[in-house]
């Protein structure tokens, strides 16, 4: 029985160029030693082990009583994670992190500390959580893809104000660099319909639905001249899209990308609870 292979494309830039970004980032602030919090999965591993090499190349250090620090994700929906079993789950995490943060103390300033997350939607119970733990406030916080533009966390004071305290920071692949007038009408659109906030990958999907139609195009007008490999990567290499230029590289990830980092803001409302949104701050 012949055996298939599958060829896999990204069209956004891989993890190790976030974490490049990542990690001059937090060096660029100050920061000389990290706090590492992650999801125990394939991308939180990834993602930290990225950040932690990169950071190192620039000098810094990272915590090294923190190995054991990632955590298991919570699976369902995030009503279900704001259950007090699992704010005592997430307790146990955060006080793992909070006597790392103590023990850094020892021999760095405040400002030199920061604690890298790389979580998705258990950022919010992880935050509101966080308030219990004061020392956590002291030093600032940095996130990844995994938690820029959440609409979940800004939803809810406490996690919104703990971004706040900390400045959070979130990288995101950026949208600067494409067809802005298309790219306006496009999130306009997925506001109308989904009414949230678009995150910049749900526009790099549009662009990879087209790619794809292209090159189904190509390989129907060249059939047994041109593989659809081929022609998925000729299309995307010449196509330019609401995301911008969608080139592949030898792997199938995005060849060229820039990302945006993002801060949660607070909106005077007039007298009332103040609202929360995010705030794009750097283009990178």
């Amino acid at each position: 029985m012949p055996v298939k292979i599958y060829w896999m494309t990204r069209f956004v830039p891989n993890d190790l160029e976030q974490a490049k970004v990542i990690a001059k980032e937090m060096w660029n602030q100050g920061i000389r030693i990290v706090v590492p919090l992650w999801r125990n999965d394939i991308y939180g591993h990834e993602l930290m082990q990225g950040v932690r090499n990169e950071f190192q190349k620039l000098g810094g250090k990272f915590d090294e009583n923190s190995d054991n620090i990632g955590y298991a994700p919570r699976t369902g929906q995030l009503a279900a994670s704001l259950h007090r079993i699992n704010f005592i789950m997430w307790d146990n995490t955060l006080k793992a992190i909070e006597e790392r943060v103590e023990n850094a103390l020892s021999n760095h300033t405040q400002e030199q500390i920061g604690v890298f997350m790389v979580s998705l939607d258990e950022v919010t119970p992880l935050f509101i959580q966080a308030y219990n733990h004061p020392i956590l406030s002291k030093v600032r916080w940095f996130g990844s893809d995994g938690t820029a533009l959440n609409e979940k966390l800004i939803r809810n004071p406490e996690s919104a104000l703990f971004a706040i305290n900390t400045s959070y920071n979130s990288s995101i692949f950026s949208l600067q660099y494409g067809n802005q007038e298309k790219l306006d009408e496009l999130l306009e659109e997925i506001r109308l319909r989904a009414h949230v906030t678009p995150s910049p990958y749900s526009v790099v999907a549009y662009d990879a639905f087209w790619v794809a139609a292209l090159a189904e195009n190509v390989t129907m007008l060249n059939e047994g001249n041109h593989t659809s490999r081929e022609a998925i990567v000729d299309s995307a290499n010449s196509y330019f899209g609401v995301t911008g230029n969608t080139s592949l590289n030898a792997v199938g990830d995005r060849a060229n990308g820039q990302y945006d980092y993002w801060k949660v803001v607070a909106k005077d409302v007039g007298g009332t609870a103040p609202t929360f949104s995010w705030n794009r701050t750097t283009d990178k």
